[in-house]
């Protein structure tokens, strides 16, 4: 099982999240929390600080732990680790992704993102 740490970034009135939408690989074109694969020795809260700052040249904080996703896919199966995560740095670059953007998530329905975010895009759209 591959272990993916993934951020929900809120902007400073908690209305919106930061989405991304891929440049490149199997997810190409599809939409998605920030984040990427865990690499071994490495604990989740490691990993996703990590990736944000390869992702999006920005220097973050976990706030909490948000939720946490296994999903099967026809090749592979997939752990989602999801945190709450304040960004320091609000200079973004998009390293991983063409396009970063804030979006509410009653919006989410209008992007394409992997089934493995829907569970997480749902209970966004509850609280």
């Amino acid at each position: 099982m591959i272990t993916v740490c993934a951020a929900i970034i809120f902007n400073e009135k908690k209305e919106r999240i930061l989405i991304g939408r891929r440049k490149s690989g199997e997810f190409k074109g599809y939409w998605e929390f920030p984040g990427g694969k865990l690499e071994a020795g490495e604990t989740p809260e490691d990993c996703i600080l990590r990736e944000l700052e390869e992702e999006l040249c920005a220097r973050s904080e976990i706030v909490s732990f948000f939720h946490e996703v296994i999903h099967e896919y026809k090749s592979k199966k997939i752990k989602l680790v999801f945190f709450e995560v304040r960004l320091i740095d609000q200079k973004l670059c998009t390293n991983d992704h063409d396009i970063v953007i804030w979006e509410k998530p009653s919006e989410f329905k209008n992007y394409k993102f992997p089934e493995a975010d829907l569970k997480i895009i749902e209970m966004l759209n509850q609280s």
